[in-house]
């Protein structure tokens, strides 16, 4: 009775060890969606007779963000994966504002929209230490590139506030993006099935990273009667490297296994 035991022990502790053997393929990813709404109101007086109601603005903010990111890996050896990744990221924010026009004696609207699209590509390499018969602690490196591209744009316009005039119909702006990095992240495999791995991934241990963005702005200037429309380009160059590990906030992915 004790061979039958611990002979069916052994063939459940190895099991998990077969899903990280040489030759073994992994193809996994990840899939998140959020998208949330706020609102806000401002109710403001005062017995300055110069101050109207159009600063009493009434707000709404609706971001929403879906992002995609499938991964293939391949064990070179035992508990040594080498792989390719992939990510998809789009982001909208749509921010609506009602304020009080003094010349109309009315309420009007202000849309700010913001639309990002970003793509990338990565390689990594990770390595696993058993924790248990099911669990597995892995230490991944990884080099990615991302390229994006953005556009931003307001549709409204404010009143002439103490004669100043306020104009921000179709201010518009393009943005496009590219980055560079590498880090160094821990995290834990639990293997539930024969197939099945659920990896819960870490804060980045360490990295740096490096991007280039710039911003193309066309805003409308002068006034209704004699429109202009002014133009600017802003560039940005970043770069920055970090340290740290919080367990607060892991990410989780799927992982499943094709043995040969």
């Amino acid at each position: 009775m004790k061979k039958v035991l611990l002979s069916a022990s052994l063939m459940f502790a190895l099991s998990g060890f077969a899903q990280i053997q040489k030759g073994t393929i992994s193809l996994g990813g990840s899939l998140g969606f959020t998208s949330s709404s706020s609102q806000s109101e401002t109710t403001q007086s005062s017995s300055n007779p110069n101050y109207g109601p159009y600063s009493i603005p009434d707000t709404k903010e609706r971001p929403r963000n879906i992002n995609v990111g499938p991964e293939i890996s391949y064990f070179i050896s035992d508990k040594l994966a080498l792989g390719i990744s992939a990510n998809y990221s789009s982001n909208t924010y749509k921010n609506s504002e009602r304020y009080y026009d003094d010349n109309d004696d009315k309420y009007k609207a202000m849309d700010v929209v913001s639309k990002n699209n970003s793509i990338g590509v990565g390689l990594f390499g990770k390595y696993y230490v058993s924790l248990g018969e099911k669990a597995f602690v892995a230490l991944k490196g990884s080099f990615d590139y991302s390229s994006g591209r953005g556009s931003s744009e307001n549709v409204g316009g404010r009143g002439d506030a103490f004669n100043v005039f306020y104009y921000f119909v179709n201010d518009y702006s393009k943005s496009k993006s590219s980055s560079i990095g590498a880090a160094i992240s821990p995290s834990i495999l639990i293997l539930p099935g024969k197939k099945i791995g659920i990896e819960f991934s870490l804060s980045r241990l360490l990295n740096f990273t490096t991007s280039n963005n710039q911003i193309d702005y066309k805003t409308p200037s002068g006034s209704i009667e004699v429109p202009y429309e002014d133009y600017r380009t802003t560039k940005y160059k970043n770069s920055g490297f970090g340290f740290g590990l919080s367990t607060l906030s892991p990410s989780i992915s799927f992982q499943y296994y094709i043995s040969k």
